[in-house]
């Protein structure tokens, strides 16, 4: 938000915090929720456990990216199991949890290991198949006025329509 104020950046995408207000003089606009799945190899043993609960999740590895383990926010940031890594990248948590293991990752990520049956999604028993947290893009007064700032707003409301889709 200071970067934003100080005008070393133009845009901030940032998780919703449900704040009703900013506590900086900006201004934002929200964008879709991104919608968050448990995932494993389909090899796993907790991918053949058909009352699976978080229970299970325990005595398997999770991995968790770093953005992740930063929000803080909800279940994507949420130790569940004592042998939890953070990898920094998300390809490498992919191949990681394609060999053993498990992870919380957007859904619209996961297509197409999905789609290729390198990995599956978990139905959690407790959870239901809708999790999900939000994101803002906030910005300074004024910025939306401005036509190149105006079409990339544009574009973030079409990236969250398409992210909906997934």
């Amino acid at each position: 938000m200071d970067k934003l104020q100080e005008g070393e950046c133009d845009i901030a995408i940032m998780p919703y915090r449900g704040q009703l207000f900013a506590e900086k003089e900006v201004t934002w606009k929200v964008i879709k929720p991104i919608q968050v799945g448990c995932y494993a190899s389909i090899n796993s043993p907790v991918a053949l456990i058909d009352d699976l609960r978080l229970e299970n999740l325990m005595l398997e590895t999770q991995y968790v990216t770093e953005n992740f383990a930063t929000l803080k926010l909800n279940f994507t940031s949420i130790q569940v199991s004592p042998k939890m890594h953070t990898v920094s990248n998300n390809d490498l948590l992919c191949e990681l949890v394609k060999q053993h293991g498990w992870t919380i990752m957007p859904r619209h990520y996961m297509v197409p290991y999905v789609e290729r049956g390198e990995l599956v999604e978990l139905n959690l028993k407790e959870l239901g198949s809708n999790v999900s947290f939000g994101l803002n893009a906030f910005y300074c007064y004024g910025k939306a006025e401005i036509e190149v700032f105006g079409l990339i707003l544009e574009w973030i409301e079409e990236w969250g329509d398409a992210l909906e889709r997934c």
